[in-house]
């Protein structure tokens, strides 16, 4: 019993001081087209990407797609293996009347030995209002604007 005790210890002392190593990496955007079922590019890198109606514009947006729903993909690294218990990271959708519509917390990361792993939020109901977007890690505070309207 006091082999496992310590082999317990260890592995709990090994993964409390490993929560330096894990980091944010690209955070990406992706509507679900739904006449095609395709995800879009990212949309935060797309020139020019806004939406109107449901209605996806700008370079590398598929003509005559339509979305009510995306995917927000948090891609993080580590130089090895390594499990971070705890908050990782907290991600916030905020309308433009400041109000907080989304907040969701990264917690207890695993990180395989290739060293990146990607994490997804799925988002639906929010495809008719400016949001921004804001990713908290690492003591950083990240901000992307997704531009979604549906007034004339």
């Amino acid at each position: 019993m006091k082999a496992i005790t310590i082999v317990l210890f260890l592995a709990v002392s090994s993964a409390a001081g490993a929560s330096e190593l894990v980091k944010l990496g690209a955070v990406s955007v992706h509507l679900f087209y739904e006449r095609s079922g395709q995800l879009s590019p990212d949309i935060t890198a797309i020139k020019e990407f806004g939406a109107h109606k449901f209605h996806p514009f700008g370079e590398q947006v598929l003509d005559e797609e339509i979305f009510h729903s995306f995917l927000i993909k948090l891609s993080f690294s580590a130089p090895k293996e390594t499990f971070e218990p705890g908050l990782v990271a907290t991600v916030r959708l905020i309308n433009d009347k400041k109000k907080e519509i989304l907040k969701r917390e990264i917690r207890d990361l695993y990180v395989p030995g290739s060293g990146s792993i990607t994490k997804g939020l799925w988002v639906e109901g929010h495809e008719c209002e400016m949001l921004d977007l804001e990713v908290s890690a690492n003591g950083q505070t990240a901000t992307k604007r997704l531009p979604f309207h549906c007034g004339e």
